[in-house]
């Protein structure tokens, strides 16, 4: 089966966001790669659509261009299911990620926080969630201060069981 290619994403953000999806993928398999690609892609459409005076990482906020495009992605027609909606949250957010540590760049570690608000906020308020975990690496002290940041309270230790058994990545917190 062939599928056309997709004409290049004409923003200028699309080359940095890529950057982060080709860093990303090369822990992923091919699929999730694909899958965060079109996330990205949809994001970035967004934005240019809705906000075309964003074109630095430094101009994203929180509100009105994550929550904004959280809200696209339930109002849709057809609707998306809300595992499908999760699933692109989590990619994008996943991404925001790499590029807050890729850039070593304090107004992307805002974003991440700022993203990981707005998540929260979605699942609560529009998918009516009653609880929402996060899991870092035990090691991982940045992604447990965003956590924190975000109200989140420690749980308990665990082993990925996805990880091997020697791997310092093993011990996660939830």
């Amino acid at each position: 089966m062939n599928r056309a290619r997709r004409p290049p994403l004409q923003h200028s953000l699309a080359p940095v966001f890529e950057r982060a999806v080709d860093s990303l993928g090369a822990a992923l398999s091919p699929g999730t790669t694909r899958h965060y690609r079109g996330t990205v892609r949809k994001f970035l459409c967004y934005l240019a659509a809705d906000h075309p005076a964003v074109n630095r990482l430094d101009l994203l906020r929180r509100e009105p261009h994550i929550l904004g495009w959280m809200s696209r992605l339930r109002s849709q027609t057809p609707s998306l299911p809300t595992a499908s909606c999760i699933n692109q949250l989590i990619a994008l957010r996943c991404v925001f990620n790499d590029l807050a540590w890729t850039k070593q760049c304090a107004e992307l570690a805002r974003l991440i926080t700022e993203g990981s608000l707005a998540a929260l906020e979605f699942g609560f308020c529009e998918l009516h969630l009653d609880t929402v975990v996060a899991f870092a690496v035990e090691a991982n002290t940045g992604s447990r201060r965003v956590m924190e940041k975000v109200g989140m309270v420690y749980g308990s230790d665990f082993d990925h069981p996805s990880t091997p058994e020697l791997s310092p990545l093993r011990r996660h917190v939830l």
